[in-house]
């Protein structure tokens, strides 16, 4: 008997194909790109001298006092960034018409550059937060348990950029886990609503945005794997 195997030989799909990509990538939300003609250069630094408050008390007939103001500069370089993979001839004609081995490079070092912007810029960040990390103060429990004022450890941060700035944050970036936390913390949901049992799903970035006064929440939900090509993952 001829089985229906016989009959066929196993060929691959062309309307499903299965790919690990990162949907949604904020370095450039966080540090937006700065367009410079040279590779290196200068830039100015002011001082914090319009921060300083000076005696204006001036009598009649008197000089006013003198006000003073500092310039410096500060260098910078600009690295470049690059990856390639090769595509022989023999590859590209011999692919099956599933892959498109031009597109599929193109996407998986797009995907692999805008991943490692992504790992940098996290370790700038957590590097520049190290003098304020309030991982160690009273507000350090976990956002998601009841009885815990996220609001309270974010104000307490805010204050420190006021003090170390003038200016007030525009933004505030959360992993994804830390954002879900947020959010589905009683004291969160009762500032939006006015009930503490409001289902999560219906609190969004820009709701939180909103109470925590800011311009924007972002929400970082890039995966980066650490572990070696033939290791466990991780």
């Amino acid at each position: 008997m001829i089985t229906p195997q016989q009959g066929h030989v196993d060929q691959a799909l062309t309307n499903v194909s299965v790919m690990y990509r990162n949907q949604q990538f904020v370095a450039e939300e966080v540090f937006p790109q700065l367009p410079v003609d040279k590779q290196s250069n200068k830039y100015y630094v002011y001082g914090l001298d319009n921060l300083r408050a000076d005696d204006d008390l001036r009598r009649p007939g008197a000089i006013s006092n003198e006000m003073q103001w500092n310039l410096s500069t500060g260098p910078y370089f600009a690295d470049g960034h690059a990856l390639h993979a090769w595509i022989p001839d023999e590859s590209r004609e011999n692919f099956d018409a599933a892959l498109n081995l031009d597109t599929d490079t193109t996407e998986q070092l797009t995907d692999k550059i805008f991943l490692q912007r992504e790992v940098v810029l996290e370790s700038v960040l957590a590097a520049a937060m190290s003098p304020t990390d309030l991982s160690g103060s009273a507000y350090a429990n976990a956002w998601d348990q009841t009885g815990v004022d996220p609001i309270a450890a974010i104000d307490s941060a805010k204050e420190s950029i006021v003090l170390a700035t003038g200016q007030m944050p525009n933004r505030m970036l959360l992993s994804r886990p830390v954002f879900r936390a947020l959010r589905n913390n009683p004291n969160v949901k009762n500032r939006i609503s006015g009930a503490a049992d409001l289902p999560a799903s219906l609190i969004t970035a820009a709701m939180l945005a909103e109470l925590l006064e800011v311009e924007q929440v972002i929400v970082g939900s890039a995966v980066n794997v650490t572990s070696k090509e033939g290791q466990t993952v991780a």
